[in-house]
């Protein structure tokens, strides 16, 4: 790539990363010598205390820019699973671990800890259950 068409590809990266925006942010948030304030909105305003500078927060300038835009709508959901949550202890999970390996040793390139659970739910015996599970 020559230095010229080097420029090119990088102008509209430079034109933005030197945008008055950028400035201020990186200036205030980055190179001021005085910390950014953490503070909560007053009750009923948007907004968050000016700083000492006379200037809103970083964090204060970055909600006001994410209020500004539209929440994006909710994906439906897919009702054929559900992700949840169950404890194991470490030995059951290396044991877990130890049968998926050698599976996909086998040739089971899709082999993971819920297939292999679930191959295991289709095979229990609730019968074959000992009193003491």
């Amino acid at each position: 790539m020559t230095t010229a068409s080097r420029r090119k590809a990088t102008a509209p990266v430079s034109e933005v990363l030197e945008s008055e925006d950028v400035r201020e942010i990186l200036r205030d948030g980055f190179f001021s010598s005085i910390p950014p304030a953490i503070s909560a909105p007053r009750p009923g305003t948007e907004e968050a205390p000016e700083e000492p500078s006379g200037r809103r927060s970083l964090t204060t300038a970055r909600r006001a820019r994410k209020s500004s835009k539209k929440a994006p709508t909710a994906k439906e959901r897919p009702d054929h699973y559900k992700v949840i949550c169950i404890s194991f202890y470490n030995e059951d999970l290396a044991s877990l671990d130890r049968v998926v390996k050698e599976l996909k040793k086998r040739g089971f390139t899709k082999a993971n800890r819920s297939a292999v659970l679930r191959a295991a739910m289709q095979q229990f015996d609730p019968n074959k259950v000992s009193r003491g599970l």
